[in-house]
């Protein structure tokens, strides 16, 4: 039985699917039989989403609540730590936990991107056995480290890299590798976590995902996003098929990209909805924003 830390990200971002992500990692490795501790850094300003307020913030409260009873759901009350902006531990004491990180066999960290030291351990984990990144956002991932690197900018180290991107570092695919050696692994599915139920007539395959959670990359002159820019390439797949789909999309943002402003509103459309009141909600959420910008112009002279 090995000791493994795993740095990762619920606190942060503590909805259903992150939170399943990231347990299902902890469950499968505990199920190994090892024994599994979990930590989490929010250094840095505004990392934490607070769902009651819809906001991101320094307020980690909501975050540590539903994590807290999520872990102990699962026997697992003592065995996290969440390090906050103003630099509180909550759930194992800090000496504990430093304790843990630097006497580990594996430091696995998948809250960080490998992109700089903001959200990771790896001065705590100086002397862990091994420490190895999963990088969980193939492409994008290895196209920042190639920009960092080009830029002069130090990475952080680790003895061994995987990536969630198969084709990463093969001949399948041209994806930059950033001189790292970068092994392929799938997320795991504790299959017994999920409980199974009948399929109702007429059910339709669903899904649930946020539109963008970070601006995109600009690499040797391509744009590469999210669902903002590959969703779109796929708009009329529900028409190649008979199956029903339906798909919830957190959309209400704005991003600045090569100085122009974009704004995603939107709204859903599925079996129930009525077309004109899901655009009439469309038309409501974009108000705001294009009041700001005509005031901003207007500020601006018009320019």
């Amino acid at each position: 039985m090995a000791r493994i830390v795993v740095n990762t990200y619920m606190v942060r971002y503590p909805l259903g699917g992150n939170l399943s992500w990231a347990l299902q990692w902890v469950i499968g490795l505990e199920r190994l039989g090892h024994d599994v501790y979990i930590v989490e850094k929010g250094d840095y300003p505004n990392a934490c989403f607070d769902l009651p307020r819809g906001l991101m913030t320094d307020d980690c409260t909501y975050g540590v609540a539903t994590v807290r009873a999520l872990l102990t759901r699962f026997g697992l009350q003592d065995s996290w730590c969440y390090v906050d902006a103003n630099g509180g531990y909550h759930g194992l004491s800090r000496q504990r936990v430093e304790a843990l990180v630097s006497s580990t066999d594996l430091f696995l960290d998948m809250g960080a991107h490998g992109l700089g030291m903001e959200g990771t351990w790896l001065h705590e984990a100086a002397n862990a056995g091994l420490r190895v990144l999963v990088a969980t956002e193939p492409g994008l991932t290895q196209m920042r480290m190639e920009l960092k690197l080009a830029a002069g900018e130090a990475l952080p180290q680790y003895d061994v890299y995987y990536t969630t991107g198969l084709n990463v570092g093969s001949a399948a695919r041209p994806a930059p590798t950033a001189g790292r050696h970068w092994r392929t692994i799938v997320d795991p599915v504790v299959v017994d976590l999920f409980a199974r139920q009948p399929r109702p007539p007429q059910a339709a395959f669903s899904t649930v995902m946020n539109w963008q959670s970070m601006p995109p990359v600009i690499f040797e002159g391509v744009e590469y996003g999210q669902k903002d820019l590959e969703l779109p390439k796929f708009m009329d797949l529900p028409r190649r098929t008979r199956v029903p789909l339906e798909l919830a999309i957190a959309i209400r943002i704005g991003v600045i990209v090569r100085a122009e402003l974009r704004v995603h509103v939107g709204g859903g459309i599925v079996a129930d909805s009525d077309p004109a009141a899901e655009l009439a909600e469309t038309e409501a959420k974009a108000a705001g924003w294009l009041a700001a910008l005509d005031h901003l112009a207007r500020a601006a002279g018009g320019r």
